[in-house]
C-alpha cells in the first residue's frame, strides 16, 4: 500500500513541474558566417546622418531605427547597415511627397 501512495505522490508531482522552456528562435544564418553586414554604432550612424547622437537616440526609442543590443546599456546597441538604409529611404520618400 505505501508503495501504491509513494508512486501516485510521485506522478502528481511530476505533474506539477513546470514545462521546460522552450528555447529562444535563433535568426537564420548567413551561408558565408563571415559575411556579416555592418553594424554602427549609434555616434557612427549620427555621424553618417550629419545628426546629433540624440537625435539617433529619439530615432532608435521611437522604433524608427532597429537595433542590436550586444549589451545592457545604451553604448552596446548597434544599428544594421540594411535597417540604417532602410530608414533613410523611409525619410526620402516622405520628403518627396510633400514637395510634390
Amino acid at each position: 500500500m505505501e508503495d501504491i501512495v509513494r508512486r501516485i505522490v510521485r506522478e502528481e508531482l511530476a505533474g506539477l513541474a513546470p514545462a521546460p522552456a522552450s528555447p529562444k528562435p535563433q535568426a537564420p544564418l548567413p551561408a558565408d558566417p563571415f559575411a556579416i553586414e555592418p553594424l554602427y554604432s549609434v555616434a557612427k550612424v549620427a555621424q553618417l546622418l550629419d545628426v546629433s547622437t540624440d537625435y539617433v537616440y529619439r530615432a532608435i526609442k521611437a522604433g524608427d531605427i532597429p537595433v542590436v543590443e550586444l549589451g545592457s546599456t545604451r553604448a552596446k546597441q548597434r544599428v544594421r547597415a540594411e535597417d540604417l538604409a532602410r530608414f533613410v529611404a523611409d525619410h526620402s520618400s516622405a520628403v518627396r511627397q510633400h514637395s510634390q
